[in-house]
C-alpha cells in the first residue's frame, strides 16, 4: 500500500536576498551542497526561476509555509512531493493552492496526505 502523500515547497528567489536565502536552505538539510545552492539561488534571483527549497512537508508546514514566507521568498508554490515546476503532467488544485499529479485527483481533498 502506498504512504500518503507529502509535499515539497519552491519558491523564487528576491533579488538581493541570495544570503538569506542559501542559509535557509542550507540549514533545512538540503541534499545538494552548499556550492550548487549558491548557483541555484542565484539564477532564480536573475531569472526568476523557482527553485525547490524544502522537501518532503506534512501538509500544515507546507500550507503555513506558503501563507507566511520568508522575507527572501518570492512566488511560493506548494507541489506533492517530488514532482516539479519543469515537469509535465501536472494539475493543479484551486481550492488548496496545490500541484499534484496522478489521476486521483488532489490529494488534500481526498484525504490522503500527511499533515505534521
Amino acid at each position: 500500500m502506498e504512504d500518503p502523500i507529502k509535499f515539497d515547497v519552491w519558491a523564487t528567489v528576491r533579488p538581493g536576498s541570495h544570503k538569506n536565502a542559501v542559509h535557509d536552505i542550507v540549514n533545512a538539510g538540503s541534499e545538494v551542497t552548499e556550492l550548487e545552492i549558491r548557483k541555484q539561488v542565484n539564477r532564480s534571483a536573475r531569472d526568476g526561476k523557482p527553485i525547490l527549497v524544502l522537501r518532503s512537508l506534512g501538509w500544515s508546514r507546507a500550507k503555513t509555509i506558503r501563507e507566511k514566507p520568508a522575507s527572501w521568498m518570492r512566488d511560493v508554490l506548494v507541489y506533492q512531493e517530488g514532482e516539479a515546476p519543469s515537469l509535465g503532467d501536472i494539475s493543479f488544485c484551486k481550492n488548496h493552492n496545490l500541484y499534484y499529479a496522478g489521476v486521483l485527483g488532489c490529494h488534500v481533498c481526498t484525504g490522503f496526505y500527511q499533515d505534521e
